[in-house]
């Protein structure tokens, strides 16, 4: 008998550690969209620029094994998080080890420039037609 006692409308307290469960979830999927955007740049120059300029295979190829370890304990653990960070990590890494070893030693026109040496007898802002402007001249006998 239930003597007038209603277990439906008793209100359980959430704790601390519950209420906050949500919101650090939310944190880390928030992590992994940003970890993915990060990846986007490399993937669209190496894509359409054919540059490997700056890029270390050695690098890549251990991020992607490293992504390997980590997700193969992300599974294990159950770790949702983890493992979505890994699924989005794996492909990237091997996106970026793939076209990096495919286009290896190829540079595009900006990472070109960049590498070209400097001019150490004039001030940068110097160079070009403007010194040859301010260069000066012998005058004509």
């Amino acid at each position: 008998m239930n003597w007038g006692r209603d277990n439906r409308c008793k209100r359980r307290k959430t704790s601390a550690k519950e209420w906050r469960k949500p919101v650090f979830e939310f944190l880390g999927v928030a992590g992994i969209a940003i970890s993915m955007l990060a990846y986007m740049p490399q993937v669209v120059h190496l894509a359409r620029e054919h540059c490997s300029a700056g890029i270390s295979r050695r690098a890549w190829a251990m991020w992607l094994v490293s992504s390997l370890l980590v997700g193969t304990l992300a599974v294990h653990r159950g770790d949702l998080v983890f493992i979505l960070l890994q699924i989005s990590s794996l492909p990237s890494a091997a996106v970026i080890l793939m076209l990096a070893q495919r286009y290896r030693g190829m540079v595009c026109e900006v990472h070109a420039l960049r590498s070209q040496p400097r001019q150490p007898d004039r001030p940068r802002a110097l160079r070009g037609e403007a010194a040859s402007l301010l260069a000066p001249t012998r005058p004509a006998r």
